[in-house]
């Protein structure tokens, strides 16, 4: 703290600026190595109120390996709970490091470090986080370094943490209202593009992407309009994946995508064609892809007595239905609702 109101203080020359970058590189670096395997140090300069001077440093510092050291530390004080999360909302940092994005575009480390810090907020629960995002502008950079991996065999860390930051600003239905009318942006053509890629973990972003995006009538109406959105669900359903894990990942996005689409009216009768392939999850033995599926069939039902006489007559998923309705679980329940 001394040292950066010594900073403050200093005016700036040639020689007295790089001097100054030297101190700043020698001090960030010693509270990171002393700062992030310790959480009781951590504790000390939190309480010492560090947060306020690391987050001016990003502000004004350009040099890379200086913002890499300050943006781990902020990392890891997110997670020392509530309080140190709201100051730094207050402090606007979600949007100083995404500023940092556009700004070290070429510095990968840098990038890294920024999505750590922002994918330590807690989006669910902090809606400001979403709209700050939004508004910074930073949905367009993030989609560029997901697409910097297109022609990769398969994506390294920075672009997964990026498709978790994307889904999650997504989901606040204000700003997938925003996004969606977002020409610019488009992330309607990016998401579809993902699908129809070759990219596993990408092809459920898109679908995720679309989900959430699918979570108003009105939206919903537009996207079944999009040439081939449906089809391309499904064909992310049809292919065949490198793990178990992935499988059940990627096709319960799929099938969360199809459910919210199928809510809305003007939409049940592009996705009806594909209810034998929606059945054949409702019998599956993977439960995560079953509750969706027969969330999915219970949406397409509504409303349609054709589609409830064609379900009613077939009597071995009658009978699959009546089993899930009589299991007691915490996963059975959710179905048996449905």
């Amino acid at each position: 703290k001394q040292w950066y109101q010594r900073r403050v203080a200093i005016t700036a020359g040639e020689e007295t600026v790089k001097s100054q970058n030297e101190v700043h590189y020698m001090l960030c670096g010693s509270l990171h190595t002393i700062c992030m395997d310790h959480e009781e140090v951590q504790k000390e300069a939190i309480k010492l109120k560090t947060l306020p001077i690391l987050i001016d440093y990003l502000k004004h510092s350009t040099d890379g390996t200086v913002l890499r050291f300050v943006l781990n530390i902020i990392a890891a004080f997110l997670d020392h709970g509530e309080e140190i999360t709201e100051a730094a909302i207050e402090l606007n940092l979600a949007p100083i490091a995404s500023e940092i994005l556009k700004t070290q575009k070429d510095d990968e480390t840098v990038k890294e470090a920024v999505l750590d810090v922002l994918g330590n907020f807690n989006f669910l629960e902090k809606p400001l986080i979403q709209m700050q995002l939004y508004q910074s502008g930073v949905l367009s950079q993030i989609v560029d370094i997901i697409n910097t991996s297109l022609d990769e065999t398969d994506a390294d860390a920075i672009e997964r943490i990026a498709s978790e930051i994307l889904v999650l600003v997504v989901s606040h239905d204000g700003i997938a209202q925003l996004v969606f009318e977002d020409k610019a942006l488009d992330l309607t053509k990016e998401a579809m593009d993902w699908m129809k890629g070759y990219q596993e973990h990408l092809k459920g972003t898109g679908a995720l992407v679309i989900g959430n995006l699918a979570t108003s009538d009105l939206r919903s109406s537009a996207l079944v309009e999009t040439p081939d959105l449906v089809e391309t669900l499904f064909k992310v359903l049809d292919c065949d994946y490198s793990s178990d894990e992935m499988l059940v990942k990627v096709k319960h996005a799929a099938l969360s995508a199809l459910r919210n689409l199928s809510i809305c009216e003007s939409a049940k009768p592009r996705i009806r064609p594909y209810l034998p392939t929606l059945l054949t999850y409702v019998t599956s033995d993977l439960p995560m892809l079953v509750y969706k599926s027969v969330g999915c069939v219970r949406c397409l039902t509504r409303g349609n007595s054709d589609i409830a006489t064609e379900l009613a007559h077939n009597i071995s998923l009658v009978q699959v239905g009546y089993r899930y309705c009589t299991r007691f679980s915490r996963f059975f329940t959710s179905v048996s609702s449905e």
